[in-house]
């Protein structure tokens, strides 16, 4: 089994496993995660042109910044739990 951390050429300490290099890091979730980042921008923005009643339009922007956290939460579980199930069976393969 390999150390936690190992020495850098920069001379601190690197974690072996788990973490990415600055220069190309894996944490969006890609297009789908930047649409969702655009709905939830764009949406607001197109409420006023459907809903006239100044009431029922903070009702639906506030329900649309509801549902794209929501949508941007579930992506971002999914990615997760197929990192960790990929994770998995490269331990069980080993």
């Amino acid at each position: 089994m390999p150390p936690a951390f190992a020495q850098s050429p920069h001379g601190y300490a690197a974690p072996t496993r788990g973490r990415q290099s600055f220069h190309r890091p894996h944490v969006s979730m890609g297009a789908s995660g930047h649409w969702i980042h655009m709905l939830g921008l764009l949406v607001p923005l197109a409420i006023p042109e459907f809903i006239k009643e100044p009431d029922r339009q903070w009702r639906w922007v506030r329900m649309s910044a509801i549902g794209t956290a929501m949508l941007s939460e579930v992506l971002w579980t999914t990615h997760v739990n197929k990192e960790r199930e990929r994770e998995r069976e490269e331990c069980a393969a080993r």
